[in-house]
Formats: structure tokens, sequence, C-alpha cells
């Protein structure tokens, strides 16, 4: 797994439309789902000084494996996941 963040994380990096968060976690996560590893996309939300601010992460195992360290993904509140929702 650690082989294929560094590929997802070279290749949001070397995205014509930029490397953010949201790149990065959409990025490893087709990677890691292609070759096996379930993992989470994760999206959330606070306010920072009055303003709207938002981060996504990709979760596999209960760990973040994009988008950390846990002490900057657990200052925002997650959205619920888009499988629960749809189902």
């Amino acid at each position: 797994m650690d082989r294929l963040l560094r590929c997802a994380a070279r290749a949001s990096r070397l995205s014509p439309v930029g490397s953010t968060c949201l790149v990065s976690a959409l990025v490893a996560e087709a990677l890691l789902n292609r070759h096996g590893y379930p993992v989470t996309l994760r999206v959330g939300a606070q306010r920072l000084a009055g303003a709207f601010a938002a981060h996504a992460w990709l979760e596999f195992e209960g760990c973040v494996v994009v988008g950390g360290p846990l002490a900057v993904v657990e200052q925002y509140t997650p959205f619920p996941e888009i499988d629960r929702l749809l189902t």
C-alpha cells in the first residue's frame, strides 16, 4: 500500500487541475480501490475564524492514509459516508 500511496501523491501533484486535498484523495482512492484496498473517502467541514473550511481524506480500516495527520482530520466534522446515504 505504501508504494501505491507514493504513486498517488506524485500523480496528484502532477495533476493539471491542481493538487488539493480532494484531488489527492480521489486519485489515491481510485488507485487503491483498483488494487483491492477498500478505502473510504471522507469529507468534513469546520468553521475557522467564522469562515467555512472543508477537507477530504481517505481511511483504510479506520486509519487515515491520505489527508492526515489525524490531528488535522480531527478538526473537521465529517459528513456522512456517501455509501451509507445511498442505502
